[in-house]
């Protein structure tokens, strides 16, 4: 899916107040120069109402709100106006402690919103969205794309791969498996989930595969700001029958989803029809698709597909009125704020919290970058606003029990009628499609859900009638279909994997219990299938790849996810479409595919991600492992692949964690260094400062410490080598581009330490003149040499480390993190011989060879610089990062030599080998003196006094030794 953003920012109405809690404003007549947008509100309002009116038993009132359809109308609000939206429940929460009840029914009975849209926007949670105090320096979330056709035409453009063929084939071999198998192996459901990045083609890829199948297709997003555009559009009809599931049991939720596929199998089967003499089932599939997707802009689906979906929702809605329902009394746990208020005019009612016993389990990963405990507020929209106290409170609080009303079946013996129901509608629809005979046991159908994610939410009230998320419950729906060839999909960023795809310990049924199997996630999607495609042009008539060449942003998009070549494409046509001397019409704009980035790393510069769109920033630059023991690194790292671009590599069929990465995409990390430099000010000060606190909060992985600080160095230094980059064009690559050796390694070490680094011979170099041909220093050797790295990449082979692919990793602009268990090199950082217009090839290719050790006993470590460069004739420089040596004893920078008791190797005679001794000021340029303390915390060595917590305590460690019979000996002062 690609999903763009164009926000206004309109200052707040000049009659609004910025007190929260003082007297509404009368709503009247509208000025003159807001008339228009006043319109839009409230007829778009009214509409979305009507919508919810019509397929679910909200708004049934049309002059009085209830106050259970409060939290709704607000999350209407918010998502048509120009404000910045909340979930469902958030707006549940929001309303109640900012008694925004009297509004939401002034605006309600008057049917006018204007006044309502100016009051939220004077309450800090409600600025003017993008949110204020965070605008990018380049100010992209003002203008980000939006060229309708544009976008409409990169999601159709001549699919790369032949990955919708293997996913259909997978999903055959999962259906084909199901029959026979004994319990323990038998699959619970036939749905799996998609779970990726933003921009890694999940929508893309099922609606290849619809070509190939027949499918049904439902997009479930949430409604979009104004300006905000994603594409393929949602079905807002289908949307508002799932969207608000408060206070409904799991039986009525299961109710609904059964009525739901019911109608859905009924009025495809008689649409199918038309679609089905003298077809392959091939051919039904794309006419199907052609039919759906006919007339479909941007922002709306097409005529067809929404008639088809109206006429299920009106079949569903008479089905489901059919129904006998009632309300039951629920016992919820809560926890009450008990702290006595002072200055400020006492409620009726007491704040109600729920009580993290109960909801623990139900912990998700939320839009914020710490955790917070699942579940809601009870809810009073009636008490009227009063005034706040402007004294800090101490919160109190006590456990209670309270009831709620929870809408139940009259009688639960009406499910097994529905499940019998919707298989005979499922046989109805079968019925309707080609077989292809030829393929026993496999799909003739798929049904997927794009945005699945709304889905996922536990319900705010648990208790013993409400248990599971609309997703699970659907799920168990699902289980009734289990030996019928239709499969579901559920397309998500998602990926907390206790929500969306529950561990078999935690799922709510009990056939999974009984030992059936849930399929795992799938994540492969395409990646770097633009490569070729970006040197063709380059080698065309003779033509020669340089450093000069590969540094452009045309290169830089066909590497990574296809989104970056289909943005930049998009930018590069509005441009040749457009008249340089005339701006764009409002709205049409596509930024810059840098500014772009930006947002996507950024999270669009919401203020309650930063410290996650940190992270993920200094993460795309040098590369992190999350710690998987962790659930607040689980949790972290599932919020970086659902809002900050991390890459989802394999989720295993356990799903208690997944494995993640930032691979090696160049747009991304240019985007990440102008994010760090513009937003942090600069990596040197603040990419240790992220790193620490990270390490500290348990996120990093321990056993990697001393290579994520070594790679940290690195790019410190790479980025100061950079000329004025604040003077840079800002179209163009700043940080992706070739730096010269001599300046990379001075802007490594310390001033005092450059004459050795410089003038450093070769290992074997004894003084001698013989060959007066050979440069005999560092300096002499690499004077026309360049190295070009805006990020490192981890690699999971060690074949990566040799010449013959180094050449690659230069034409992508990345270093290279060396497998773990390497015995020689840690990291590569590839060198080209010769002047940047110069052709790439194996032979101009050199290396900066790494290791980094984080111990205090130093020894001698020769690098075996064969692995990388086996030429013995071309120059090689190798550096030994001691981190951990904290004695500080001169040189702290020297250069290795060749001893008479050690072996001689021809290799070593052009390799430099530097050797750096801490991690201070005293040897590195790239670490400031307030940044050591973060460097000292990143470098903890992650042991078992590092976890206790009295090891500051004198004598305080002897008992926890004592623990440990074999515990190696100690420092005599700790003991004592």
């Amino acid at each position: 899916m690609f999903h763009v953003v164009s926000e206004d920012s309109r200052s707040a109405s000049p009659n609004s107040s910025n007190d929260t809690t003082t007297t509404m404003h009368r709503f009247s007549p509208l000025p003159a120069p807001d008339r228009n947008w006043s319109t839009y509100i409230d007829t778009t309002i009214r509409e979305r109402i009507q919508d919810y009116r019509n397929a679910s038993h909200k708004f049934q009132d049309p002059t009085k709100l209830r106050a259970g359809d409060s939290p709704l109308l607000l999350y209407i609000i918010l998502s048509i106006s120009r404000l910045t939206g909340l979930d469902m429940q958030s707006c549940a929460d929001y309303s109640f402690d900012n008694d925004l009840g009297p509004w939401l029914r002034r605006a309600y009975e008057e049917d006018s919103y204007k006044a309502l849209c100016d009051h939220l926007k004077s309450l800090p949670k409600f600025r003017p969205a993008p949110t204020g105090g965070r605008m990018m320096p380049e100010q992209r979330s003002e203008r980000n794309s939006k060229d309708s056709r544009d976008l409409k035409q990169a999601f159709e453009a001549i699919y790369q791969g032949d990955l919708p063929s293997l996913f259909k084939r997978a999903l055959d071999i999962y259906s084909q498996s199901i029959p026979g198998l004994v319990a323990m192996m038998r699959a619970y459901n036939r749905s799996i989930s998609i779970i990726q990045s933003s921009g890694m083609g999940k929508s893309r890829l099922v609606d290849e595969t619809s070509k190939l199948i027949f499918t049904i297709p439902i997009n479930l997003r949430e409604e979009l700001g104004e300006g905000q555009v994603a594409y393929p559009p949602a079905d807002d009809n289908l949307r508002a029958y799932f969207a608000y599931t408060e206070n409904k049991s799991d039986e009525v939720l299961r109710a609904r989803h059964l009525i739901f596929l019911a109608a859905l199998f009924d009025i495809v089967a008689s649409w199918a029809e038309k679609f089905k003499e003298g077809r392959t089932a091939a051919e039904q599939a794309q006419e199907w698709a052609e039919c759906l997707k006919k007339d479909q802009s941007v922002k709306r689906v097409g005529p067809k597909r929404k008639q088809l979906y109206d006429s299920v929702i009106n079949k569903a809605t008479t089905r489901w009125e059919a129904i006998s329902t009632t309300h039951e009394k629920m016992e919820v746990a809560r926890e009450i704020d008990t702290t006595s208020k002072t200055n400020a005019t006492s409620k009726t009612d007491t704040a109600l919290k729920p009580d993290a016993t109960l909801t623990e389990t139900l912990t998700t990963a939320m839009e914020t970058d710490t955790l917070t405990k699942s579940g809601a507020n009870a809810m009073d929209f009636d008490t009227p606003p009063v005034e706040r106290t402007t004294t800090p409170i101490q919160n109190q609080t006590a456990k209670t029990k309270i009831e709620v009303d929870i809408h139940v079946l009259t009688d639960p013996d009406i499910l097994e009628g529905l499940e019998r129901e919707l298989g005979q509608s499922w046989l109805r629809l079968r019925s309707s499609l080609v077989s292809e005979s030829e393929k026993s046991g496999g799909n003739m159908c798929m049904v997927y859900f794009d945005e699945a994610h709304g889905l996922t939410k536990p319900p705010s009230n648990f208790g013993r009638l409400c248990r599971m998320s609309s997703y699970h419950n659907l799920g168990k729906v699902l289980a009734t279909l289990c030996h019928a060839p239709v499969f579901f999909v559920f397309l998500s960023t998602n990926s907390n994997l206790q929500q969306f795809a529950p561990s078999l310990s935690d799922h709510p049924s009990i056939r999974v219990s009984e030992g059936s199997t849930i399929f795992p996630p799938f994540t492969e999607l395409p990646f770097d299938v633009f490569v070729e495609q970006a040197f063709e042009p380059l080698t065309k008539d003779g033509g020669r790849i340089s450093l000069d060449e590969v540094c452009t942003v045309d290169i830089m998009s066909h590497f990574g996810r296809p989104m970056w070549h289909a943005h930049h494409s998009m930018w590069l046509n509005q441009n040749k479409l457009s008249d340089p001397k005339e701006p764009l019409p409002s709205g049409k704009a596509v930024d810059h595919i840098f500014t772009f980035a930006l947002d996507k790393i950024g999270a669009h510069g919401a203020d309650e991600k930063v410290a996650a769109s940190d992270l993920a920033a200094i993460g795309i630059r040098v590369g992190i492992n999350f710690e998987s023991s962790t659930r607040s690194s689980r949790l972290m790292e599932a919020k970086q692949v659902e809002s900050h671009m991390r890459v989802v590599y394999a989720i295993p069929e356990h799903r208690e964690y997944m494995r993640t990465g930032t691979p090696s995409e160049p747009i991304l990390a240019e985007a990440a260094a102008r994010y760090i430099e513009n937003e942090r000010k600069g990596i040197k000060k603040a990419g240790p400062e992220i790193l620490a606190k990270s390490c500290e909060a348990g996120f990093i992985a321990r056993g990697e410490r001393g290579e994520l600080c070594g790679r940290l160095l690195l790019t410190i230094a790479h980025d100061l080598a950079i000329q004025d980059p604040t003077n840079a064009n800002l179209l163009k690559p700043i940080y992706h581009q070739p730096i010269p050796v001599l300046d990379f390694l001075c802007a490594l070490f310390a001033q005092d330490h450059h004459h050795i680094v410089l003038d450093a011979t070769p290992m074997n170099f004894e003084g001698s003149l013989d060959d007066i041909d050979r440069p005999h220093t560092l300096r002499e050797a690499f004077k026309h040499a360049y190295v070009s790295f805006s990020h490192f990449e981890l690699a999971e082979d060690s074949d990566v480390l040799r010449a013959s692919d180094l050449w690659y990793s230069l034409m992508r602009g990345c270093a290279i993190q060396a497998k773990e268990g390497q015995a020689s090199i840690d990291a590569v950082i590839p060198i080209h011989m010769g002047r940047t217009t110069n052709l790439i090839t194996t032979n101009t290719t050199s290396a900066i060879n790494v290791q980094f050790k984080n111990r205090k006993d130093v020894r001698k470590c020769t690098i075996d610089r064969s692995i990388t460069v086996p030429d013995e004739a071309q120059p090689v420089i190798s550096i030994v990062f001691e981190l951990g040596d904290k004695a500080l004893r001169a040189p702290l920078v020297r250069v290795d030599k060749w001893e008479l008791d050690e072996p001689y190797e021809p290799f070593n005679d052009s390799h430099c080998q530097l050797v750096a001794r801490g991690h201070g000021p005293e040897t590195f340029n790239v670490v400031e003196a307030q940044s050591k303390a973060s460097y000292d915390v990143i470098l903890g060595t992650g042991d078992l006094m590092s976890d206790f917590p009295r090891k500051n305590q004198k004598g305080g460690i002897r008992c926890c030794v004592q623990l440990k019979a074999e515990q190696a000996e100690l420092d005599e002062e700790a003991l004592e």
